[in-house]
């Protein structure tokens, strides 16, 4: 994958508009796909979000605050992953 240039991937979910981008810098190059999951869609009240800060980094020149996101459903299935917010 690496030396495919696809090593490194940023996904952007836009639930309002249906649609998820995959973005491969390496390859200077994206996807644009449909959303396929109805849970993406689901309402606020059907999960709860709860960001822990982690410290901050530079990302690509960007001053970012990295964050360990946790999303919990009204299930109380539990999903995290890290974000990197831009400051700036």
């Amino acid at each position: 994958m690496k030396q495919m240039g696809m090593d490194k991937t940023v996904r952007i979910l836009r639930p309002d508009k249906k649609v998820e981008y995959l973005i491969y810098p390496g390859l200077q190059a994206y996807v644009e796909e449909a959303i396929k999951n109805a849970d993406a869609a689901r309402p606020e009240s059907d999960y709860t979000v709860e960001t822990t800060e982690l410290g901050k980094e530079t990302v690509d020149g960007h001053a970012c605050v990295k964050n360990k996101v946790t999303v919990t459903d009204k299930e109380g299935k539990k999903h995290e992953c890290t974000v990197w917010n831009a400051t700036t």
